[in-house]
């Protein structure tokens, strides 16, 4: 009875350990880089939090990049579309399709800030491809002359 015991318990544990790995390899989410550096990570559950990067005067010229993962796949038709705070598109960057997951799309702020109707606005960055017609809003934009960049 003790030998039995012990296997069955032996094969449990053999059983959860392997039903504990997943076999789908990588995962959905995205980063978004300011001059080389991360400022904003999202995957999986995260993906859905609310998330806003701040800009200050004077960092026009600095460079955005996003980088979005397609669950291990190169993303097809990139976009990133810019909405002002009625929902309504006021720029679209297209890229090439990515020749390995998580390719770079990068623009400047200045390019982002400068469509922008008052200092007030608050703009959005979507991301659209293929695999998501529907577009992602990846993170919102203010501007202003008081605060340099910040991580939300």
């Amino acid at each position: 009875m003790k030998k039995l015991l012990s296997k069955a318990v032996i094969l449990l544990f053999t059983c959860m350990g392997l039903y504990s790995f997943s076999l789908a390899p990588g995962g959905e989410g995205y980063e978004v880089y300011v001059n080389g550096k991360v400022m904003l990570q999202r995957f999986g559950s995260e993906m859905n939090k609310p998330h806003t990067i701040r800009f200050a005067a004077g960092t026009e010229q600095d460079q955005i990049s996003v980088r979005y993962y397609h669950c291990g796949q190169p993303g097809k038709n990139r976009v990133l579309l810019v909405k002002d705070n009625r929902e309504k598109i006021v720029r679209e960057f297209q890229f090439a399709d990515a020749a390995t997951p998580g390719a770079g799309m990068q623009c400047k702020v200045s390019d982002l800030i400068n469509l922008r109707r008052s200092e007030s606005d608050v703009l959005k960055l979507y991301y659209r491809s293929s695999e998501i017609p529907e577009g992602r809003l990846l993170v919102s934009i203010i501007s202003d002359k008081q605060v340099a960049a910040v991580r939300p």
